[in-house]
C-alpha cells in the first residue's frame, strides 16, 4: 500500500458532490448562496446513533499516516445514524481536525482504557461515539451529510453575512464586490475599497521613494471568507493593492460560529478592519526606509520565518536575481512585495486551509527585524 496520502487525494474522495461557483457578479454569487441554503438543513442527533462505518480507504491507512491525516486534514467517513424520528441515514461526511480533536480530549477523560492504540480506527469513533452520549449537529446539504458539530456550534447563515457586508459598503464605506467564490468548504468574496484616504499616505509614500516608476493604480481591499461547514469561522482581511500586487495587511479579524454568535458581532469585526489601514500604512511607509545589502538573502530568511513553500521561495528568488532586479540592494518594503509575490504565484498548489494561514500570517514580516535578517541564509530546521 502505498503510505503517501495528500491533501487533495483526501478533499477529492470526500467532496464529491461539491459545489463550484466563481463570479465577478454579487447577484449571482448572493443567489449561488440562497441557492445552497434552500437545500441545507441543520439536524440534531445523538453520539450512540452514530457507528462509523468505511470507507476503507482512511480506515485501513497506517498508524503514522493515519496521523498524519489527523493532524493535517479532514477525516473521511461514511455514518450510520438515526435522527430524531427514527429515520435511519448512511451519508458521507468530513470529519474535521477540531472536532476529532475536541472528541478524541472527552473520551480520555472518561475513557482510560487504550482508545490510541486499537488496530481499527473505525472502532475507535465508533466506540468514542457510543460511550460519551452527547448530542451532536449535523449539516445536510442536498442528500448528503456535509458537516459534524458538537452542539456548540451556531452558524452564522452565509447570506445573512454578505448581505450586511454588501449595505455597509454601500451606505458607510465607499466599497463595491469584485469577486465571489463558494464551495461546500469555503465561501469568501473580494471587495474594493475606494476611499483613496485609506492609502494616500501609502500612495504619497510611493512616489517619494520613487517606488512606484509606473504610477500603477493604488486601492484598498476587503477579503471576507467564512464556512458553514466548520473549515474556518467568518473572517475580514485587509488588503493593499497596487497595480497586479496584492499586500496584505494584518491578521484576520474572526468571529467563530460558536454559541451566541451572531450578526451583531460580526459587524463590529467589521467596524474594526477600516483602523487596521491606518496601523498597517505606516508600517508599510516604515519600510520603505531600511535598506538592506543582500535582499535576496532577507528575502529567502523572511520566507523561512514565514513558512512560505521552498521550492516556490528559492526559484523566486532565483528568478529575480537573474534578471538583476535588486542587485543594487533594496528596501525592506520592496522585500515585502516580493513574498507577497511569490505567495500569489504559489496560491494554486498549497492546500487552501494552509493557504488561507499563510495569506493572513504574511503580514507578520511588517514587523520583522529587517536588518538582522539582511545576512547569511538561515536553512530551515
Amino acid at each position: 500500500m502505498n503510505n503517501t496520502i495528500t491533501n487533495k487525494k483526501i478533499r477529492d474522495a470526500i467532496f464529491l458532490d461539491v459545489a463550484n461557483l466563481s463570479t465577478r457578479e454579487e447577484d449571482e454569487f448572493l443567489f449561488a448562496l440562497t441557492e445552497a441554503e434552500t437545500v441545507t438543513r441543520w439536524m440534531r442527533v445523538k453520539s450512540d446513533a452514530l457507528s462509523v462505518t468505511g470507507p476503507d480507504e482512511f480506515c485501513d491507512l497506517p498508524d503514522d499516516v493515519f496521523q498524519e491525516v489527523m493532524e493535517h486534514s479532514p477525516y473521511g467517513v461514511t455514518a450510520l445514524f438515526e435522527d430524531e424520528y427514527g429515520v435511519k441515514s448512511e451519508m458521507s461526511f468530513m470529519l474535521r481536525v477540531s472536532a476529532v480533536e475536541d472528541i478524541f480530549a472527552r473520551a480520555k477523560e472518561g475513557l482510560r482504557s487504550g482508545i490510541n492504540v486499537l488496530p481499527d480506527h473505525r472502532d475507535i469513533l465508533s466506540r468514542i461515539y457510543k460511550e460519551l452520549k452527547e448530542t451532536y449537529i449535523v449539516l445536510i446539504r442536498g442528500e448528503r451529510l456535509a458537516a459534524l458539530h458538537s452542539d456548540r456550534y451556531a452558524p452564522i447563515k452565509q447570506t445573512e453575512i454578505f448581505e450586511m457586508v454588501k449595505d455597509y459598503l454601500e451606505n458607510q464605506a465607499e466599497g463595491h464586490f469584485t469577486l465571489g467564490e463558494f464551495s461546500n468548504e469555503y465561501t469568501r468574496a473580494l471587495y474594493e475599497i475606494t476611499d483613496q484616504g485609506l492609502v494616500k499616505e501609502y500612495a504619497d509614500a510611493l512616489d517619494a521613494f520613487g517606488m512606484n516608476p509606473t504610477n500603477a493604480a493604488i486601492t484598498a481591499g476587503l477579503r471576507v471568507s467564512t464556512s458553514d461547514v466548520g473549515t474556518a469561522s467568518v473572517r475580514f482581511t485587509p488588503y493593499i493593492k497596487k497595480g497586479g500586487c496584492v499586500l496584505m495587511l494584518g491578521n484576520h479579524f474572526a468571529v467563530k460560529h460558536i454559541g451566541s454568535a451572531d450578526l451583531e458581532d460580526v459587524k463590529k469585526k467589521l467596524d474594526g478592519v477600516f483602523m487596521r489601514y491606518t496601523q498597517s500604512v505606516k508600517d508599510l511607509v516604515r519600510l520603505m526606509s531600511i535598506k538592506l545589502v543582500k535582499p535576496y538573502n532577507a528575502i529567502l530568511n523572511a520566507g523561512e520565518k514565514l513558512r512560505l513553500p521552498m521550492k516556490s521561495l528559492s526559484d523566486y528568488v532565483d528568478a529575480i536575481q537573474a534578471v538583476g532586479r535588486f542587485e543594487n540592494g533594496a528596501s525592506a518594503y520592496e522585500c515585502y512585495e516580493v513574498l507577497n509575490e511569490i505567495l500569489a504565484t504559489s496560491a494554486a498548489g498549497i492546500e487552501p486551509q494552509r493557504r488561507f494561514n499563510l495569506e493572513e500570517g504574511i503580514y507578520q514580516a511588517l514587523s520583522y527585524d529587517w536588518v538582522k535578517l539582511d545576512r547569511a541564509v538561515i536553512k530551515r530546521a
